[in-house]
């Protein structure tokens, strides 16, 4: 297996964003995109943001008190899946925000003109 070296930020927070939004492992997804699996570690560590949590329940006799339990763990389960895609989804796009800043600044020094409009003008 070939391991990609050098992906973009956005690359990473991507394929972070298919990892916390689906119910595959960190092994299967870096299988899928071809990088290391120890990397998806690496990347949640660099962006701040956490990994899913695995919730295991025993296969028993089920109440249906425990059908209802269970039931608000998968949904509670689901929503710290949800909340963790968003979180990757949202760091994407304060990046491509911060380049975008970034890439106005270099053409209003380079063509000396103002791009974007000041605040004060209102």
């Amino acid at each position: 297996m070939s391991v990609k070296k050098h992906l973009s930020n956005e690359s990473r927070l991507q394929i972070l964003e298919d990892y916390l939004g689906s119910d595959q492992s960190k092994k299967a997804i870096a299988r899928k995109y071809g990088i290391a699996p120890g990397s998806l570690s690496d990347w949640l560590r660099i962006f701040g943001l956490k990994d899913k949590e695995y919730v295991t329940i025993m296969k028993s006799r089920i109440t249906e008190e425990e059908t209802i339990s269970r039931s608000a763990l998968e949904e509670i389960e689901a929503l710290k899946q949800e909340n963790a895609r968003l979180q990757a989804q949202l760091k994407r796009e304060e990046l491509g925000h911060k380049l975008f800043k970034k890439m106005v600044e270099l053409a209003e020094e380079k063509y000396k003109i103002p791009i974007l409009k000041n605040s004060e003008t209102k």
